[in-house]
């Protein structure tokens, strides 16, 4: 499945990194690579665009990559590949259960290559899945109560989101319990030792992503962080592109209108993408380009500000 997405759909996905393909409306030809048409194709009515889906390969079976968080919206269909079944649901971002698979690569966009990928974990262990059944399933948050950490590691009850299936099929207790996925809500203070636990994390993870993708994806997890907790993970991830991909040779390709992108952007999520795109600009250009982005970060902040007036 590999739905049509809108120009300004497109363009955002391009903003994060995703490999956007695109042809003309109504051509019966396969989708081409965006170099191959006019700059202008985003604003255009006569264009439609997807994205190239990324295959994988375990054990003979071919099957799309695992969704990521920042790929997903809230309320957007997903299918979770579990041991016994593909559980169909919704994405809800404050899941426990939903981020952990995302984190863990259990989660995919359609039926097909869920329960493709579910027969090459079987296969890869010599088990065989001929027909992978799938549940719909419902949300539902269940608290329990938490008693003190006995150890570093152990504790007595965690608090678990499971499925409640329209089956009533009742989720194992060792399946259903979910580590808490890794969030900080606002305000953390930096010294919170929570706080610098994730940003190590994240840190690391910068230093050693393999594509822009996914040293891009990390800023998913500073929604709410101050500008000045941001900072080190932004230059994390700004060197590792430089890394993957350095100045002089991003500098071909530069676009001559990262400038309008920037003053155009219409949050501050499309924002910090454009920010990680200007590291990978030419070293001359990159002072101008981060005053456009301080300057429009300005103006979306103070909109905020006005609108809760």
């Amino acid at each position: 499945m590999n739905p049509i997405l809108s120009g300004t759909e497109a363009f955002n996905a391009m903003m994060a990194g995703k490999h956007v393909m695109c042809r003309p409306i109504g051509d019966m030809l396969d989708f081409d690579e965006l170099d191959q048409f006019p700059a202008t194709i985003f604003a255009k009515a006569d264009y439609e665009f997807c994205l190239k889906l990324e295959m994988m390969e375990v054990s003979g079976i071919r099957f799309t990559k695992p969704l990521n968080a920042f790929e997903l919206n809230d309320g957007q269909e997903i299918f979770i590949v579990q041991p016994t079944c593909v559980v169909h649901t919704k994405y809800d971002a404050t899941n426990a259960e939903i981020q952990n698979s995302l984190l863990n690569g259990f989660v995919q966009a359609d039926e097909d290559n869920a329960k493709l990928q579910l027969q090459a974990i079987a296969d890869l262990f010599g088990r065989v899945v001929a027909h992978p059944v799938v549940k719909t399933a419902e949300l539902k948050t269940r608290k329990t109560r938490t008693r003190k950490v006995k150890t570093d590691t152990e504790v007595d009850a965690p608090n678990s989101t499971s499925f409640d299936v329209e089956e009533k099929t009742t989720m194992p207790a060792e399946e259903a319990a979910a580590v808490q996925p890794i969030s900080i809500k606002p305000p953390v203070p930096a010294e919170d030792p929570e706080f610098q636990n994730l940003l190590s994390d994240l840190l690391n993870r910068a230093a050693t992503a393999t594509t822009p993708t996914e040293a891009t994806a990390l800023t998913s997890y500073t929604k709410t962080w101050s500008e000045a907790q941001r900072k080190p993970l932004l230059d994390a991830i700004h060197k590792r592109l430089n890394e993957l991909n350095p100045p002089e040779r991003a500098e071909a390709k530069e676009p001559p209108s990262l400038m309008v992108q920037i003053q155009n952007a219409k949050d501050l999520t499309e924002l910090d993408c454009l920010e990680i795109e200007v590291s990978t600009r030419h070293v001359d250009i990159q002072p101008k380009l981060m005053g456009c982005v301080k300057r429009r970060r300005f103006e979306l902040e103070n909109q905020g500000s006005e609108v809760r007036q």
